[in-house]
């Protein structure tokens, strides 16, 4: 119990230190918390950035977070720390996901015939209940697609190739390709 309370004691002090522009202090602070950072790494592993990169990303978190802590608040600076360290990766996943996204100038808009077409009912022998499974179907496809996926997907149940969708968006066969294959899977999923 009393080397709890030291290590306690010895955490509130670092903090202080720190927050005294001592600053040679924050590298123990942030040696402590790096079964956390690591923890943290392993959990969400960033396909774009390197276990050093992440950790110095930490160092920063650690050292806004300590200059942003308030004693007077009723919260450990240990839940505090890893609630912005969290919030951090987060932000880094979001911007990695927002970097795939089609950007606005390669978009292309649909003719009045494309979109006409896409909002034709579908009609045959469907009954009213395969309809409703069709409908859910397509809906959890558009849920778990990319916007490239769901585009593309579109794009070609509308008829267009594949080389007319790269010529469209301004990319290659092969990158069409390769995100309707990524789409197919993920179509038979939910569709199954």
């Amino acid at each position: 119990m009393e080397k709890e309370w030291y290590a306690f004691d010895r955490e509130q002090a670092l903090i202080d230190l720190v927050q005294q522009d001592q600053t040679e202090h924050l590298r123990e602070l942030h040696d402590r918390y790096l079964p956390l950072i690591r923890r943290l790494w392993i959990e969400y592993h960033p396909a774009h950035m390197e276990r050093q990169d992440w950790e110095q990303e930490a160092m920063i978190v650690l050292h806004h977070a300590v200059n942003t802590f308030d004693h007077q608040r009723q919260v450990h600076f240990s839940w505090y720390y890893k609630r912005l360290l969290t919030n951090r990766m987060f932000d880094l996943l979001r911007r990695l996901q927002a970097g795939r996204r089609i950007p606005v100038e390669l978009e292309v808009e649909m003719t009045k015939e494309q979109e006409d077409f896409l909002t034709m009912p579908i009609v045959g022998s469907l009954q009213s209940d395969e309809l409703i499974n069709f409908h859910e179907s397509l809906a959890a496809f558009d849920a778990i697609a990319s916007v490239e996926e769901s585009a593309y997907c579109k794009l070609t149940w509308a008829g267009f190739t594949c080389q007319e969708i790269a010529q469209m968006y301004g990319l290659t066969y092969q990158d069409v390709r390769r995100v309707l294959r990524r789409a197919k899977k993920k179509v038979k999923r939910c569709f199954e």
